[in-house]
């Protein structure tokens, strides 16, 4: 570690790993804390964890982080692409109010969640994914293989061929030449640069987001998951006592929802000047739905914020559930279709 320190200062904040590293150290560092081993040997044992191996240099680096006198909290906030500013901000109320391993269990069980729908709209979309790419690999191959026969045998019989015909062996000859892949890498390079340069905009960013909640079957599934994840992450932090701009700034993080990010500071705003989070998410329906700003009026006029948003976080959850499970009937026939088409 003291060597990769030498080699780059800003190791801290380069340093990456997996979710469920820090979902299994979360479990691990509460279970030993709430059995009364205090804090600097926990860290000292997960950081010679077998299990946790990959991620000892971090945990090693943030025990001798509380061992000089900063707080747990301080110390894994020098890991931002690790310990996000929900997780480092739950960690410090927990510091605050005497309740570490209550923090640590609401945060283990919002990323096991937050992992579980994340990976669930992964996988939803990884069998039409692979689909399109065998399909367009083996149309390449028919291009560079199977075609140039038939077209030597066209050409030497010497008579006027179909438009369609004409059209396909046009379409080979363009397969075989490199400056058509040139071109078309050219092309794809160009696009990409300027749709991230849009993206990265947070006027044409928000646009381009909502422009894709709008796409059939995949909008849908985005929404209801980023709804969700925002409901699950605010919730727990309602829970744990945040302020409700605070709520929103890290709900809205965490939600990975490009729209709800650049909302976030104008829904803070709103708040500040007296507004409810109900009022302002129901003149932004297209971002928040229609549902949780229904949950969160009545948790706010019942003073039970805290459980709505869990009731909102569930409904969402088991509609992305849903659409999911029934992802593969609805986008079978597209694809059957388009491969014939291919």
């Amino acid at each position: 570690m003291r060597g990769t320190s030498q080699q780059d200062p800003d190791w801290r904040r380069k340093r990456v790993c997996p979710l469920g590293k820090v979902i299994l150290f979360s479990g691990h560092l509460a279970t030993m804390l709430r059995s009364g081993v205090d804090v600097v040997r926990a860290l000292e044992t997960l950081a010679h964890d077998g299990e946790c191996r990959n991620f000892g240099v971090v945990v090693h680096d943030v025990n001798k982080g509380v061992c000089s006198g900063r707080s747990l909290s301080a110390s894994m906030a020098l890991f931002p692409r690790i310990f996000s500013k929900l997780y480092v901000t739950m960690i410090r109320v927990g510091e605050n109010t005497g309740n570490l391993t209550d923090s640590l269990d609401s945060l283990r069980f919002w990323m096991e969640r937050d992992e579980d729908t994340a990976s669930r709209v992964k996988s939803a979309f990884t069998y039409p994914a692979l689909v399109v790419v065998v399909a367009l690999t083996l149309t390449m191959l028919l291009f560079q293989t199977v075609i140039p026969q038939f077209m030597t045998i066209f050409e030497n019989l010497d008579v006027p061929l179909p438009l369609l015909t004409r059209v396909v062996m046009g379409l080979t000859t363009l397969a075989k030449s490199p400056a058509t892949y040139v071109l078309g890498l050219g092309v794809l390079v160009v696009i990409g640069i300027g749709l991230r340069r849009l993206w990265e905009n947070p006027r044409t960013g928000i646009e381009m987001y909502l422009l894709i909640l709008r796409i059939p079957i995949v909008g849908p599934i985005l929404k209801h998951a980023s709804i969700a994840r925002f409901a699950t992450a605010a919730e727990m932090a309602i829970t744990n006592g945040l302020d409700v701009i605070l709520t929103i700034e890290l709900g809205c993080a965490a939600s990975g929802n490009r729209a709800m990010q650049v909302d976030a500071r104008r829904f803070a705003q709103t708040i500040s000047e007296g507004e409810t989070m109900s009022a302002h998410m129901k003149e932004r329906t297209e971002i928040w739905g229609t549902f949780l700003p229904q949950m969160l009026a009545a948790g706010e006029e019942a003073a039970s914020v805290g459980p709505m948003l869990a009731r909102a976080r569930d409904v969402h959850g088991a509609e992305v559930d849903y659409l999911v499970d029934n992802l593969s009937a609805v986008l079978e026939p597209i694809l059957l279709f388009g491969v014939a088409l291919l």
